[in-house]
């Protein structure tokens, strides 16, 4: 785990569970961490789901009204290296995470507002935020995710309200059978 459970497991603790079909196994952040699990590595021996999500989240950090997050993840296997990234329609903005799923991987974000850099090891996520379209590169495989602004914020530059979303990019690499998982 990347960070402290409910659960009583500790950052970078191993861990193993038996599932059955239709079984479901829910892992909570600790309260009073960070409480982003992001980076957490799931494997397993036969096909199955991974959720994410968050209630009550903050996007961006800071902003007072909070929404409800909830994505399915992708294994990684599926991730990929060049993503092309549209902003939300009538935002000041959009807040964007990029994870990496091994060591020393190369991100490049080019936009018109400029170019930005990042190495990121395994597990590891860097968070931007961007109001333009982006080309995204990386040396090796990554996730994004894009999430839209909180209502207050939209608000605040007198945008429409809308509630909280997080989805994820995808990728030219195609979908595969897997049964790994960062998140």
């Amino acid at each position: 785990m990347s960070d402290k459970t409910k659960g009583g497991k500790a950052a970078g603790e191993t861990f193993g569970i038996t599932l059955q079909a239709g079984d479901t196994y829910q892992v909570q952040s600790l309260l009073g961490t960070t409480g982003d699990l992001t980076g957490s590595y799931i494997k397993g021996n036969k096909k199955f789901n991974v959720l994410a999500g968050c209630r009550w989240t903050q996007m961006p950090v800071g902003c007072f009204y909070r929404d409800n997050l909830l994505e399915q993840m992708y294994p990684v296997a599926t991730w990929g290296r060049q993503f092309v990234t549209a902003p939300f329609a009538h935002m000041p903005y959009d807040v964007f995470r990029i994870l990496a799923a091994e060591d020393n991987t190369e991100v490049t974000v080019q936009s018109a507002g400029g170019t930005l850099q990042y190495t990121l090891n395994s597990g590891k996520f860097v968070e931007y935020k961007r109001s333009e379209a982006t080309y995204i590169s990386a040396s090796r495989p990554v996730a994004v995710m894009q999430y839209l602004i909180g209502k207050q914020l939209q608000r605040l530059f007198h945008r429409r309200s809308i509630d909280g979303v997080a989805q994820q990019c995808g990728t030219d690499t195609g979908y595969r059978n897997a049964v790994q998982f960062l998140f």
